[in-house]
């Protein structure tokens, strides 16, 4: 499970690098408190995704863990590649050298390879099969579903949403956002009070 997150994890990194650089390029916003928003609102949306990614990948490896079972036909294949080999490689131990001192196949020397192989050998040797060809079917099934029930289903197809939450706040949202603070909107208050009360002295004075 560690290499598929590190996968799924390396793959939103990505994404999110080039959502955000597609945000900075686009929205280009001088407002500092609406960028941040913005650019915040923009990384929690990629991190629910992946959140969601993370989840189907551990039910995706569970489901490989506690059922292992394949209706592919590459399973049997498999299993009869592995056992011509091994009958391949008997044959080979079981060469002998002729008098011309060339090797060649001895009936005698197959018989000796195989001596010794108990019935119990040769179960644990099936089973060794099943596993080894099972492992390769579901390796190739794990390398194409990751990509493209996780990453792809739970990410990608989803990208297109940024736009909607981005926008989610609205105009009224975005005006109490881009507002100053109480105490700014009273010391700016003060000081255009200020300003009105110089200008009436400086009009007064200059009527005198």
């Amino acid at each position: 499970m560690s290499i598929i997150k590190d996968f799924v994890d390396a793959c939103n990194a990505d994404i999110l690098r080039i959502v955000q650089d597609v945000f900075e390029f686009t929205v280009a916003s001088k407002n500092p408190k609406v960028h941040i928003y913005l650019s915040g609102k923009l990384v929690e949306f990629v991190e629910k995704l992946h959140t969601a990614a993370l989840e189907r990948a551990v039910v995706m490896v569970d489901m490989e863990s506690k059922f292992p079972a394949t209706y592919n036909h590459y399973y049997s294949d498999n299993i009869e590649k592995i056992r011509e080999q091994r009958v391949r490689d008997m044959i080979e131990q079981s060469m002998t050298p002729f008098s011309d001192g060339k090797f060649g196949k001895s009936s005698e020397g197959l018989l000796v390879a195989t001596q010794g192989v108990s019935n119990l050998s040769h179960e644990i040797r099936d089973i060794q099969d099943c596993v080894t060809a099972y492992y390769k079917v579901a390796r190739k099934r794990v390398t194409d579903n990751i990509p493209m029930y996780v990453v792809e289903s739970e990410i990608m197809q989803h990208l297109h949403r940024i736009k909607v939450e981005l926008l989610a706040i609205g105009d009224v949202g975005l005006v109490n956002l881009m507002s100053e603070p109480p105490a700014q909107q009273r010391r700016r208050k003060e000081i255009q009070e200020s300003i009105a009360i110089l200008e009436r002295s400086r009009e007064f004075l200059l009527s005198m």
